[in-house]
């Protein structure tokens, strides 16, 4: 399923005060060819208007050279300043931009800012990314840039993954951020407690999973949602991002039930994960306090007619859940054969 283009939803940049825009690379022919035309239909000094235009400070404008010449990346909010330029100048309507902006965004290779590292924004929801979706839905993190604001004085952008499995984190989470993102992070292991974290610091991968992916900056409680991205993919999608989540956030427990425990501010969210849940034809039971007579979080079940087809779609990679799940379909085989 390819990603509607988000090349404005990231022109819209509310942390850049440090002066550092998110660029976009591979922009080079059509940026040359956006400047012949205006070029071509613009009588007087070329260069002073997109001076003024796009707020180029160099007097030669030697930013506009090395952006055509694709040396360097053009910030995304002045590519669309150049767009809207060349609408009003060559006397073209939207549905010309729109082409011009569509194009734009299939031919953007890499992204970065002036202080940050490239990497690559996808284009299409694969299995990877929805797996990475679900996860980070579950023991994920992004920093509240906002929250660092007050702090210190400076944004400051972070993708933080907990886990129990260093396995995981390592052989599955790295490598997909890897394939998806071309980006590398780092691991750090939890000295108080038997846990593990992987971390990226990166204030274009936060935006994107912010403002693409429907994923919350800062504390998730109340917040957390199912991106529409995955609700609007296919099955294969839709359970590799449950099997993210399960993986994170899920659970089996000793007398054969697999489930969902959350906090006590995500009752919604769980009402939204059984109706999600039941487009695949997967039952669910009905949501349940723990925690006793004090409120702890909810919690929801695979109904017991619905644990074959849910085990047999997910595609777990966490090692102890999915063996887990296995040993638990063999023995529901071999009860129904039994009967």
């Amino acid at each position: 399923m390819q990603l509607n283009n988000y090349l404005e939803k990231l022109s819209k940049d509310p942390f850049n005060e440090n002066n550092s825009p998110i660029c976009v690379w591979g922009l080079g022919g059509l940026v040359s060819n956006i400047y012949k035309e205006i070029k071509a239909n613009y009588n007087k000094n070329i260069l002073k208007l997109l001076s003024v235009t796009l707020d180029v400070k160099s007097q030669n404008c030697r930013d506009i050279y090395h952006w055509m010449k694709g040396n360097n990346p053009i910030p995304v909010g002045k590519f669309l300043k150049l767009l809207k330029l060349w609408e009003k100048t060559c006397n073209k309507g939207q549905k010309d931009s729109k082409k011009i902006l569509d194009e734009a965004f299939m031919k953007s290779t890499y992204f970065s800012t002036k202080r940050g590292r490239k990497l690559t924004l996808p284009k299409i929801l694969t299995p990877e990314l929805a797996y990475l979706l679900g996860y980070i839905a579950g023991d994920g993190h992004l920093l509240d840039p906002y929250k660092h604001m007050e702090k210190t004085g400076d944004f400051e952008f972070k993708v933080e993954i907990t886990s129990d499995s260093h396995f995981v984190l390592r052989k599955i989470l790295a490598p997909y951020f890897s394939q998806v993102f071309k980006i590398e992070g780092g691991f750090y292991k939890y000295k108080e407690r038997n846990a593990y974290e992987y971390y990226i610091g990166s204030k274009i991968l936060s935006m994107f999973l912010n403002q693409i992916c429907d994923l919350p900056l800062g504390k998730k409680a109340g917040k957390l949602k199912i991106p529409k991205m995955i609700l609007e993919s296919n099955k294969k999608k839709k359970f590799h991002f449950l099997a993210g989540f399960f993986d994170s956030d899920g659970c089996i427990t000793t007398n054969k039930k697999i489930g969902f425990g959350l906090g006590k501010s995500e009752k919604i969210f769980l009402e939204k994960l059984k109706f999600f849940l039941k487009s695949l034809n997967i039952n669910t039971r009905k949501i349940t306090k723990l925690g006793g007579q004090e409120l702890k979080g909810w919690e929801t079940s695979i109904s017991w007619d619905s644990l074959p087809e849910f085990i047999s779609n997910l595609p777990s990679k966490h090692p102890e859940k999915s063996k887990k799940l296995e040993k638990l379909k063999m023995e529901l085989v071999k009860n129904d054969f039994a009967s």
